[in-house]
């Protein structure tokens, strides 16, 4: 019994000593390998000068070049090189008439006489346009709805008096977007969906 617990205690103390060489093998192959590194470094050192413009300019040189023939691309146009405003000409200017809304209406239909938006009422047309309104047309442009342009509001119908008198009977005649015909009266007559028009557009 004695015999085996001196041979164990052999065998561990051999096992022992086998873990201390392994452990001084790599102990040693890392300090080699921190020498020779420090060897390399202090052999070559780093440069720690910047680079030279040269260099920086062949660094960030582009990997091609285009070419382009002499001759082979249309020249500028004038007006880009001297800043000129880059606001296209018209190629059909329009008619001196047509520079305002009422040139516009001057130059529509049957009332080229007089400008729609300050047309000259008579009494008796006033008061059968009046009628029109309050019977018929009040219904959309009393307050204006589903786009109709509020009576006697000089903002709302200012783009509308611009169409000219003819383009607005017309329309009243035939229909335009959400308004029927004839204003959905049909027995008004045009004379008295003239009236209507000039009593509603006439700012009170």
């Amino acid at each position: 019994m004695k015999n085996n617990t001196v041979e164990t205690r052999a065998q561990d103390r051999k096992k022992w000593e086998l873990h201390e060489i392994l452990l001084g093998l790599v102990a040693l192959v890392l300090l080699i390998i921190l020498i020779a590194y420090l060897g390399f470094s202090l052999t070559h050192p780093s440069s720690g000068k910047p680079l030279s413009p040269e260099a920086i300019a062949n660094n960030i040189r582009p990997f091609g070049t285009v070419n382009i023939a002499p001759g082979s691309h249309a020249p500028m146009p004038a007006t880009a090189l001297s800043g000129a405003s880059s606001t296209p000409t018209p190629s059909n200017p329009l008619p001196s008439n047509a520079a305002s809304p009422s040139g516009a209406a001057k130059s529509a239909g049957p009332d080229s006489g007089k400008t729609a938006a300050h047309t000259v009422v008579s009494s008796s047309e006033r008061t059968e346009g009046k009628k029109v309104f309050n019977e018929t047309c009040i219904a959309c442009h009393g307050s204006g709805v589903l786009g109709a342009p509020k009576a006697f509001s000089a903002t709302e119908w200012a783009p509308h008096l611009a169409k000219g008198k003819a383009v607005l009977l017309e329309h009243a005649m035939n229909g335009y977007k959400a308004m029927p015909p004839h204003g959905g009266n049909p027995s008004l007559t045009q004379a008295q969906l003239s009236a209507a028009i000039d009593y509603m557009s006439t700012p009170k």
